[in-house]
């Protein structure tokens, strides 16, 4: 990071040969980062009084903060309050904040941004694989002998992935790529599987080419069965039950592209990466499942330089999981039900721990709206530009008694708090992030926080001690100390942050001795069909913008580069409707109304519409509902049905 006068003016790839991104870096962190000097950061604190912000001194604003706070909980429980943590804060922050709700107020409704990146599939994906998935090194993808991405643009999401798989594509590496769009990845691939518009069909893929691979292999190892994996027999006569080709005609898939990818799967060392399709699509757990059998049964558990991924799009949504910042783990990953262990984290806490998982970030919003969640603190987060039914989403927060928000930029979400607290972007305070390969970045001030904003371990100490707890405004060295001892995973940081890796897991994908990774059920999802809305939108992402577009929407780099929020359609899809390149166009779905206009992208397939996040106020995310009544399990924000009209002005 290059500085002048306390700011950052440029920001550089450090280019040394251990460093996670070597020579290259996103445009992101390359060009967004004047997001950092804008107008628009917070600060000083402020208290709502009469309906008016004012400023206020720190003392008086982590008065009204712990005071409120302890008279909810007494008026009302424990269970009255709620934290919601940021997959963009260090790892020290997130633990100290759930530590502070759960150690200090007795609530485990503690929720990170992460949720709406399928923070939830990420947690079901670790238990079925036995926390697998948490250690591929970006360099073994280079190493591979063969590369497997599902449902993930890393050039727009996740680009240090990217260019590792760009790397190892351009020095012959075969490289199968199966998703519903052309990207930079398609373009370099051996094999571009595009399944048709229909809902579930990545996962029907994968499952058609998992029992093709299995057949492809006839002698299966059988010691490698019984060493690694659980439930074969099952999976086995699932796949009997398989009419292939019927499948991938439902799938939309040519099954002779599907039998060419068998045959380049078999036998090779292989790596697996998928991406949000999966993460965050409606029926993304269908194609989860169908990679954990892909990679059982191509022989790769075990394997050096092998192994399987997810791509997270928030930098540091595995740090804030790690740490706990979630309702239904305590840090270190472990279930609410595991008595040993909060019997563990009670005594070095000092604290009784309640037991029952808490509500999630939407179990916390509709709690807020029957009027039983009184009080959220919010770090880091805005989630009236991230979430969906952004009105409702609000409505709800306005109920509160109490919402307080840390933050460094002024959000519609700051805008109705009733505390705010001006923090610090990671260039102003020191910390760590866990990184998707399991590495641990530590990492200094370049420059100190603007104005009288403070590095957001600080605001929580004195928050902390606000509560009757002062022992929370312990420093860095002494968190990171505590961190190693209660999070095994963490047990090699050591005491000055310098890089290190979480802990390592054995051959079988688990923490312990002798567990096996079992082979998922073949669940095939039916077609989503719907003539009021049929198209298929999906809600995906530009590498300009970061999530949502808080902190990128403030950079003017982003908003000169002449990168839009347009809509992108096929070359038949829009003969059909009588579009043209730049026509005005509403796009509706059953939740929602936007406008964009049209770009016509010969890539596209017939059947589905693209329009990415971040742009116009996020407001993608109002074709989506916030909750589906009547689904159980995970479910996503990324694809949804819509019909495209022609907008007024159009017309």
């Amino acid at each position: 990071m290059g500085t002048f006068g306390n700011k950052v003016v440029d920001v550089n790839p450090a280019g040394g040969r251990e460093s996670v991104n070597g020579v290259t870096l996103c445009v992101r962190g390359h060009f967004a980062h004047d997001y950092l000097n804008s107008g628009r950061r917070l600060l000083r604190p402020r208290i709502r009084t009469g309906g008016e912000e004012v400023s206020v001194s720190w003392d008086d604003a982590v008065s009204e903060v712990s005071k409120r706070l302890l008279e909810i909980r007494e008026a009302h429980g424990p269970s009255s309050i709620g934290f919601l943590g940021s997959s963009k804060c260090t790892n020290e922050e997130n633990y100290v904040f759930q530590k502070m709700g759960r150690g200090i107020l007795g609530t485990n409704n503690i929720d990170n941004g992460g949720f709406l990146c399928g923070g939830n599939r990420m947690s079901d994906f670790h238990r079925k694989t036995r926390g697998l998935f948490r250690t591929l090194r970006l360099s073994d993808i280079e190493k591979a002998d063969m590369i497997f991405v599902a449902g993930a643009d890393h050039g727009e999401t996740v680009p240090v992935m990217g260019y590792a798989v760009k790397r190892a594509a351009s020095k012959g590496v075969p490289l199968i790529v199966v998703a519903n769009m052309g990207s930079d990845l398609t373009r370099l691939s051996t094999l571009w599987l595009r399944p048709g518009p229909g809902s579930g069909n990545v996962g029907k893929v994968i499952h058609a080419l998992s029992a093709l691979v299995h057949r492809h292999n006839n002698g299966i190892d059988q010691a490698y069965i019984d060493r690694f994996t659980e439930n074969f027999d099952c999976f086995e006569r699932d796949v009997r039950s398989l009419d292939i080709e019927r499948l991938c005609i439902t799938a939309g898939v040519d099954v002779d592209a599907l039998k060419e990818a068998a045959a380049i799967i078999s036998g090779r060392r292989g790596v697996f990466l998928a991406g949000g399709e999966a993460l965050e699509a409606n029926d993304g757990g269908a194609a989860l499942d169908a990679m954990i059998n892909l990679f059982l049964i191509s022989g790769n558990l075990g394997r050096a330089s092998a192994g399987i991924s997810l791509s997270a799009r928030e930098n540091n949504i595995l740090g804030a999981w790690d740490m706990g910042t979630v309702p239904d783990h305590l840090p270190g990953c472990v279930d609410m039900d595991d008595l040993p262990a909060r019997d563990r984290l009670s005594k070095a806490w000092n604290a009784n721990l309640p037991a029952e998982a808490g509500l999630d970030t939407i179990g916390m919003i509709e709690s807020a709206e029957k009027g039983d969640l009184k009080a959220l603190y919010i770090m880091g987060e805005n989630p009236l530009r991230s979430m969906p039914q952004q009105e409702r989403v609000k409505a709800a927060l306005e109920k509160l008694d109490l919402l307080v928000v840390q933050d460094i930029l002024e959000t519609g979400t700051v805008g109705i708090a009733d505390v705010v607290l001006p923090g610090a972007a990671p260039a102003e305070k020191a910390g760590s992030f866990r990184n998707l390969e399991g590495r641990v970045q530590a990492f200094t001030p370049a420059v100190p926080p603007p104005g009288d904003a403070k590095a957001d371990l600080d605001i929580l100490g004195l928050v902390a001690k606000g509560l009757g707890c002062p022992g929370h405004e312990m420093g860095l060295e002494t968190i990171r100390a505590e961190i190693r001892c209660v999070v095994p995973l963490y047990a090699g940081m050591d005491g000055q942050g310098n890089r290190s890796w979480i802990k390592g897991i054995n051959l079988t994908g688990s923490e312990g001795e002798g567990a096996k990774v079992p082979f998922a059920p073949i669940v095939l999802p039916e077609a989503e069909e719907n003539l009021a809305y049929p198209f298929a939108m999906m809600a995906g992402f530009r590498r300009v913008h970061a999530g949502s577009g808080t902190r990128t929407s403030n950079s003017e780099r982003v908003r000169s580069s002449g990168v839009g929020g347009d809509m992108e359609i096929s070359e038949a899809d829009a003969g059909m409707l009588g579009l043209q390149e730049g026509d005005p166009v509403r796009i509706v779905s059953e939740y929602g109304i936007i406008e964009r206009d049209v770009i016509i992208n010969p890539e596209m397939g017939k059947g589905v519409v693209f329009v990415p996040r971040g742009f116009s106020g996020n407001d993608v995310m109002n074709l989506f509902p916030l909750s589906q009544p009547g689904k159980g399990g995970a479910q996503g924000w990324m694809t949804c049905r819509v019909n495209i009209e022609r907008s007024v002005s159009g017309e």
